[in-house]
């Protein structure tokens, strides 16, 4: 890539912002917020002391959503929106106090182009720093707030929230991509290797 920064702010769109946050306000400390399942190998995020909730978002919210994120990765990233393929949409994912992302790097061969959603946080949270690492080593410190969207290479460089969370909850929502034609695969096991 031809960019220095490994990320890039951006506003979602107007009906995009507006479906995520009618929804995760019609659904939020309800029923349809539950504990998030995380594998136990999983051990970038602190789910183990502090658990993290989701919210589901609707097929036609992602599709929305979507649009928005393959248009805006697209140019950024100067891959032909039509090209990117969609990994993954969590729903709204909320922390809580205490809650911390150690710094790490996502899978290579599905999570390569990401963006995070600040849909919300609590009025007492302290600013929370998002770590982003670019391809020279050097972070990049970002503070989102609600309706900002972060992009990133999530596959290369390096991210997390480091400090634990100084307030009552931060939600997100996160989405990924990847190229159509993009040739990592993931880690191949290789007898006598």
């Amino acid at each position: 890539t031809g960019y220095k920064a490994g990320l890039r702010l951006e506003d979602v769109s107007p009906e995009g912002w507006r479906l995520v946050q009618e929804f995760y306000h019609a659904n939020k400390d309800t029923a349809a917020e539950v504990k998030e399942a995380w594998g136990d190998d999983n051990t970038y995020v602190n789910h183990y002391e502090v658990p993290t909730t989701v919210i589901h978002l609707p097929h036609a919210t992602k599709e929305i959503l979507w649009r928005d994120l393959t248009k805006a990765l697209g140019e950024w990233a100067g891959v032909p929106a039509g090209s990117l393929v969609g990994s993954s949409i969590y729903g709204v994912r909320r922390y809580w106090r205490g809650s911390y992302l150690r710094n790490h790097v996502d899978r290579g061969d599905e999570l390569v182009l990401s963006a995070i959603l600040n849909v919300d946080q609590a009025d007492d949270v302290q600013p929370w720093p998002l770590e982003v690492y670019n391809h020279e080593g050097e972070p990049t410190v970002v503070f989102i707030k609600p309706g900002e969207l972060v992009l990133y290479e999530s596959a290369a460089a390096i991210h997390g929230r480091p400090y634990p969370l100084n307030g009552t909850y931060f939600a997100n929502v996160f989405m990924h991509t990847k190229p159509h034609d993009w040739p990592y695969k993931g880690f191949q096991y290789r007898e006598g290797v």
